[in-house]
């Protein structure tokens, strides 16, 4: 139902964790990839003790950019948690989940809601708990899944990589 890309930064594991409980109560998956096990973070055994969660629904390793795309396509939900450093501004992150066509469920940011209004091609979390309640809402509400799949393609267009050059 849901997947995540990123680094396992401590906030967003402890994030991350208290999401899937929340998404697993409800029968749904989540599916987390990234490079968890790399020197600095946690090692494989240590992860799966401080937080089996994640460790169950983990695909441990970084991906190329073509397979990153593909599993975004491949997802009914994408959740994009920006690093606690970035108060201002979306990650690049934020335009390649959109430009896959897929819902995304985006931390809540004043100045992003002026460039992706909520509800016409994202929707925006404050907590686990409207993180599963969107995911819920997105895999049984045709309207909005499409709406929001439409609108993602739209908003990502003047954010391509040739429109910036342009710029």
């Amino acid at each position: 139902n849901i997947s995540f890309v990123g680094a396992a930064y401590r906030d967003r594991l402890e994030f991350l964790e208290r999401t899937i409980e929340r998404i697993q109560a409800k029968s749904m998956t989540f599916g987390i990839v990234g490079n968890f096990h790399r020197k600095g973070w946690y090692g494989k055994r240590q992860l799966e003790r401080a937080n089996p969660r994640i460790a169950r629904s983990l695909i441990s390793r970084q991906l190329p950019p073509g397979e990153v795309n593909r599993l975004y396509a491949q997802s009914a939900t994408v959740l994009n948690i920006h690093h606690e450093q970035s108060r201002i501004g979306f990650n690049p992150r934020t335009v390649e989940i959109m430009a896959s066509g897929r819902p995304q469920i985006l931390d809540r940011k004043d100045d992003l809601e002026g460039l992706f209004p909520e509800g016409e091609c994202v929707l925006y979390y404050s907590s686990p708990e409207d993180v599963a309640e969107h995911v819920e809402a997105i895999s049984n509400d045709h309207t909005l899944r499409h709406k929001l799949q439409a609108g993602a393609l739209e908003y990502a267009r003047p954010h391509s990589m040739d429109m910036r050059m342009r710029e």
